[in-house]
């Protein structure tokens, strides 16, 4: 049970930016003292508000100056809750943002700390949301706007290139449609639902047919891609008038040649997608990573 004394003194505090500029005061009904309200950006899409949150992390610890959660979030409003957004986050819109460790509470002496500088409930809850919209800001976002599109436009771009490319390159050489979608991972803890994750989290994955050459099963793919490869090598050693004597020696001998095929195939074939696959999945995770990171808003 929450302490309903405290819990008077703690939304008193805030009792004024309500009359003012935010609507929709609700207190938390759960096991935390807290609570939510809402305002309407200026200019903003119909039926999109933020939602602003402030809550007790510790109230049950023990000590009397406890943090606090702040978290502000952008999105439709249903008429029950926002529906957080999706996809691509425009460069105009306001920031989601949390904090956990900024601010803080001393129940008992009924003070509001940012950091360690004393700060009124109103001024809390309107700085916090001038942070949450300085995006939106013509000139004072400026820079946060360019930081912002470095992050999630440039970095992310960079990597889902980067992806793509080494999809195209493996399915050319071993015939494997192959793709892995990291988007549940990176909120793995905000979901918590672990089977749904992971079957999200399953790579799509296409298999090339096998076929039986020299003995050794391996893919049409492969061996296409394999003699291509040696080809453009050699037409490359021929035009540089380059040739290795090790080379020539292993090729003037028939079981040399078959035991370099055999191990080489198998080397391009097992080692290769492989490698290929491990850097598809990290650059794919790291451009939902770069999407999605959290940026500093002072």
């Amino acid at each position: 049970m929450i302490d309903k004394k405290i819990e008077t003194k703690f939304l008193a505090n805030f009792s004024k930016i309500v009359k003012k500029e935010f609507f929709n005061f609700t207190p938390f009904e759960v096991e935390r003292i807290g609570f939510s309200l809402q305002k309407k950006l200026k200019n903003g899409e119909d039926n999109y508000i933020s939602l602003v949150k402030v809550a007790i992390l510790d109230e049950k610890d023990g000590k009397n100056r406890s943090k606090l959660y702040v978290g502000a979030t952008y999105g439709e409003w249903t008429g029950s809750s926002v529906v957080l957004r999706t996809g691509d986050i425009k460069l105009k819109e306001p920031l989601d943002l949390e904090s956990r460790d900024e601010y803080s509470y001393d129940k008992n002496a009924d003070v509001l700390y940012c950091k360690n500088k004393v700060i009124s409930g109103e001024k809390l809850v309107k700085d916090f949301y001038e942070r949450h919209t300085k995006s939106t800001r013509t000139f004072k976002g400026i820079y946060l706007r360019r930081k912002i599109w470095f992050w999630r436009v440039v970095v992310k771009s960079f990597f889902e290139f980067n992806a793509k490319i080494l999809e195209i390159i493996l399915y050319l050489i071993s015939g494997t449609k192959y793709s892995y979608d990291p988007f549940m991972e990176a909120f793995e803890e905000e979901i918590n639902d672990y089977s749904a994750r992971d079957n999200e989290l399953e790579p799509t994955v296409k298999e090339a047919t096998k076929i039986d050459f020299l003995g050794y099963k391996t893919s049409r793919w492969s061996i296409v891609a394999y003699s291509a490869t040696h080809f453009m090598v050699y037409i490359i050693f021929y035009c540089l008038s380059y040739f290795p004597k090790i080379i020539a020696t292993t090729f003037r001998n028939n079981f040399l040649t078959l035991l370099y095929v055999v191990v080489s195939l198998a080397i391009f074939e097992m080692f290769l997608p492989s490698i290929f696959k491990l850097l598809i999945k990290r650059f794919s995770t790291n451009a939902v990573n770069s999407g999605y990171k959290n940026i500093s808003v002072k």
